[in-house]
């Protein structure tokens, strides 16, 4: 599953028409293939494979104060909020996938990281909350991402810090969920 993730998440997508907000949304809150494509790119980053996007984004971080709060917006199977928790951040994990929500939420219960899990389809941010914001690998799924940047930047506390990244891949028929080139 995780080595044929792509295939599965295409039949996903082709299940039915994506042409509203309402059919989009459902595409992510239902999607399971991608489960198993996240933790398979996390096994590539942890064998060196692929580039460790979290722990760069890490150890990049100037020095810690104590108890400081990390949003893992877009967080997936919650790969990058679990190494936030390992580091001792109070990680909050946001997704509007409540399917990959559940799966991280499993993942980091048995291992006994605390964590706080957001619905982006019933929960807001807030303002001022946090003083790291991951958006790995996400903002290519926002309709909105001048809407979505300014919701970010408000729920940054003064000081804080948002680590984004863009993917500018031309539209193929294996990425046709991405909202932009």
């Amino acid at each position: 599953r995780c080595i044929n993730w792509e295939t599965w998440s295409v039949e996903e997508w082709k299940s039915t028409r994506r042409n509203s907000p309402e059919s989009l949304a459902a595409f992510y809150q239902t999607i399971q293939s991608w489960s198993f494509d996240l933790l398979w790119y996390a096994y590539l980053q942890a064998v060196g494979i692929a580039y460790p996007v979290g722990v760069v984004i890490a150890r990049s971080l100037p020095r810690r104060r104590a108890r400081l709060r990390h949003l893992d917006f877009g967080s997936g199977v919650g790969v990058t909020s679990q190494l936030f928790a390992q580091l001792g951040f109070e990680t909050d994990l946001a997704d509007i996938s409540t399917s990959l929500l559940a799966f991280a939420r499993f993942r980091l219960e048995r291992r006994g990281q605390p964590a706080t899990y957001l619905d982006l389809n019933v929960t807001q941010l807030g303002t001022g909350r946090y003083d790291v914001i991951t958006a790995v690998d996400t903002l290519v799924h926002v309709p909105d991402l001048p809407a979505t940047a300014r919701l970010l930047h408000a729920a940054l506390r003064p000081g804080g810090l948002l680590f984004a990244n863009f993917d500018v891949r031309p539209k193929t028929f294996e990425n046709a969920w991405h909202l932009y080139e």
